[in-house]
């Protein structure tokens, strides 16, 4: 990230990996626009511990209104349990008004890629149950700050996330493990078999620019 490239997000933390909640936005020299940092980090900056340069070669941006929240696994002898999500959570308060839509999981196998899709009237709720996943997403929508950006993001059971797709933000998701993936949603509408908010493109067809080949480091 450059430092003119200040974040749109302002529900996360803009460190690479981070996810946690950010908190009040910290201006950039020059009015470049603002930096969004987690308490933590936050604290780290203002205390002069990393520097504008350290933290601007470990962020990114997201796409605005993307929604990404850490979920805590707990563990004890007996195995480990993982809450996603409760009725008196902000994000369902906020996109199930009128109650529970429906859920479902779906299977993706390994180096398989299901998408693009996009919704005009419907959020997503992406939690990875088994395996690891790269959702991508890409935002086509006119007038957003962050028209043209593209995000990847790993699910795995490990680190639980629990990531909210907004309306208009095209996505999709890749099985990079060999057993293949499984995700649960929890979208805001129930599935209209008579007339779907559901639009899909090829995935390799060049219409998005993005290569869902996995890219060797």
């Amino acid at each position: 990230m450059s430092l003119s490239a200040g974040g749109t997000n302002p529900y996360l933390c803009q460190i690479v990996g981070c996810f946690e909640p950010a908190t009040e936005p910290i201006p950039l020299p020059g009015g470049e626009g603002n930096l969004y940092l987690c308490a933590k980090h936050r604290a780290q900056y203002l205390s002069a511990e990393m520097s504008l340069g350290h933290i601007a070669s470990m962020t990114t941006r997201y796409i605005h209104d993307l929604r990404v929240k850490r979920l805590n696994r707990l563990y004890d002898e007996r195995g480990n349990l993982c809450e996603i999500l409760r009725r008196d959570d902000p994000i369902y308060r906020e996109c199930f008004p009128e109650g529970f839509a429906q859920a479902y999981i779906t299977h993706v196998d390994y180096h398989v890629v299901k998408g693009w899709h996009m919704h005009l009237k419907q959020k997503d709720h992406f939690f990875g149950v088994y395996g690891r996943a790269k959702v991508v997403l890409y935002d086509e929508r006119e007038g957003s700050p962050t028209h043209g950006l593209i995000n990847e993001i790993i699910l795995t059971p490990e680190r639980p996330l629990l990531v909210q797709i907004p309306e208009r933000v095209w996505h999709g998701f890749m099985a990079l493990s060999l057993e293949g993936a499984g995700i649960l949603n929890f979208p805001t509408r129930m599935y209209d078999y008579a007339d779907p908010d559901e639009y899909r493109r090829d995935p390799h067809s060049g219409e998005i620019p993005y290569s869902w080949a996995v890219k060797d480091r």
